[in-house]
């Protein structure tokens, strides 16, 4: 009886040790900010107030908004977020191509709660 339960107890080990490590093994999926598996509009949305400061971003969340992979989180990775939501992209671009823009801007809600992004000379 005392094997049975130590052979039950080892498997029991073993099979915690298997799926405890799988838990924290999940893919990240590039644009899905807020991990529900879908990319959607509330995915750019979070990147937008993430850039305002409005949000923060844990760990995963941090990887997965970098969608153009130039290592910050900028209105760039919503664009592109958005661009593959209505398919004017098939695939986020592994680097970005261009240097970010050194334009100053502000960004401000209306009374009914969109976004204006205004570009300062």
């Amino acid at each position: 009886m005392k094997k049975i339960a130590g052979v039950l107890l080892a498997c029991i080990i073993c099979l915690s040790a298997v799926f405890c490590t799988g838990v924290g093994a999940a893919e990240i999926k590039l644009g899905d900010d807020n991990s529900d598996g879908v990319i959607s509009i509330k995915d750019a949305t979070l990147v937008q107030k993430y850039v305002c400061g409005l949000e923060s971003f844990e760990d995963d969340a941090l990887v997965a908004a970098d969608v153009d992979r130039n290592g910050h989180i900028n209105i760039s990775d919503a664009t592109c977020i958005m661009k593959y939501i209505v398919h004017a992209i098939d695939e986020f671009p592994n680097e970005s191509k261009t240097e970010p823009s050194t334009e100053k801007t502000s960004l401000s809600t209306d009374s009914e709660g969109y976004y204006n992004v205004v570009v300062k000379p």
